[in-house]
């Protein structure tokens, strides 16, 4: 049995699943929502679980709010419905900023969490050891030129050999730039910046940015010219692309108007969509060093798909659950234990009752 935590506008669901060669169905175990300060969800896009606490950070993009949920007792089988708080913060305004919030970063090994403003076009982060999400600091408000953070939907983090970088991704004006923030308690200035709005090494309005574990290496998602950028980052902070990455906007491998990417460490596999084509797609990404990344298969026949989950295993059999961010084709259920051809294995909707899935952002 696997845990499935489903990610709503407006609520976290959190399912068991069992599968079968045959079959594979979804148990509710329960379900939290609120839409206002505090503790609120309302306009939920991102996403990020501490797997060892148990516990889901939610990005709030409506109130502007991030809200930690609590879900250890309905990990370990309890009653449904069985959500905790465990903390919330809501600002609109800097210093400490989240207003707009799309996504974010989780640093599990020092419980920071680096959240964008894409109203304000800063990036804060602050301590979430505990409920109370003390502020540590923040970047300047920059919307033009070298560390542009205009419209900024994710930042990531890269460790390198003696420091620690915020890399972050300003959707207006094309830049991913670099933040010393190896001291969480010092104010970074810009170090370096990296700008291209076409074609290979395009990060022309960037949904995504993803550190391949272990490495100095960022996958962004270009989401204007389709493209699927390879960014490495210097000790010194230096960005330089890599390679000529991947894209694709016409039938089977399309990734046109990309939006989210799930990286599998195990197979160096991304997973991501076509929202406009309707396809999921699986690039191999292990000659990232080169900046070079290949198709190895490629599934149609999906609507308005924009989220992916990462690769569930039962038994011989390898899943993944695809979002949309309409009403229409809810969850789909992609048998992925063939990456080359991959194959839709059913459709999870619920369109009134306890869960309505309008819009399932994140997995």
């Amino acid at each position: 049995m696997k845990k499935i935590i489903i990610l709503l506008l407006f609520s976290l669901v959190v399912f068991s699943s069992y599968a079968t060669a045959a079959a594979l169905s979804l148990d509710l175990k329960g379900t939290y929502q609120d839409v206002a300060p505090a503790n609120s969800i309302e306009g939920a896009r991102g996403m990020q679980v501490d797997t060892t606490r148990k516990i889901a950070y939610i990005s709030g993009n409506t109130d502007d709010s991030l809200t930690a949920i609590n879900f250890t007792e309905i990990f370990n089988g309890g009653p449904l419905g069985g959500f905790t708080i465990f903390g919330s913060q809501t600002v609109s305004a800097p210093l400490g900023s989240l207003d707009g919030i799309y996504f974010g970063y989780l640093d599990t090994a020092t419980n920071i969490f680096y959240a964008p403003s894409s109203t304000d076009d800063t990036t804060s982060w602050f301590n979430v050891t505990t409920g109370t999400f003390a502020l540590l600091n923040d970047t300047a408000v920059d919307t033009a030129a070298a560390g542009s953070q205009e419209e900024e939907y994710d930042v990531t983090i890269v460790n390198t050999a003696t420091k620690k970088w915020l890399i972050t991704g300003g959707r207006v004006d094309d830049y991913v730039s670099s933040f010393d923030v190896t001291n969480p308690k010092v104010r970074p200035a810009v170090t370096n910046s990296f700008n291209d709005a076409a074609g290979a090494c395009s990060v022309d309005g960037m949904y995504n940015l993803i550190n391949i574990p272990g490495t100095t290496y960022v996958l962004v998602a270009a989401t204007v010219d389709s493209y699927i950028t390879v960014l490495n980052v210097t000790n010194a902070g230096a960005i330089a692309c890599i390679g000529s990455g991947y894209t694709d906007t016409a039938a089977a491998g399309s990734i046109e108007g990309l939006q989210y990417m799930h990286y599998n460490t195990s197979s160096n596999y991304i997973y991501t969509t076509s929202p406009t084509d309707g396809y999921l797609t699986i690039l191999d990404a292990s000659g990232y060093i080169s900046g070079t990344i290949s198709i190895v298969g490629s599934v149609g026949g999906l609507t308005t798909p924009v989220s992916v989950s990462n690769v569930y295993t039962n038994g011989s059999n390898k899943y993944v659950f695809v979002g949309s961010s309409t009403a229409v084709q809810n969850i789909t259920i992609v048998d992925v234990t063939d990456p080359a051809s991959p194959s839709i294995h059913s459709i999870f909707s619920e369109k009134s009752g306890t869960c309505v899935y309008n819009g399932v952002y994140s997995l």
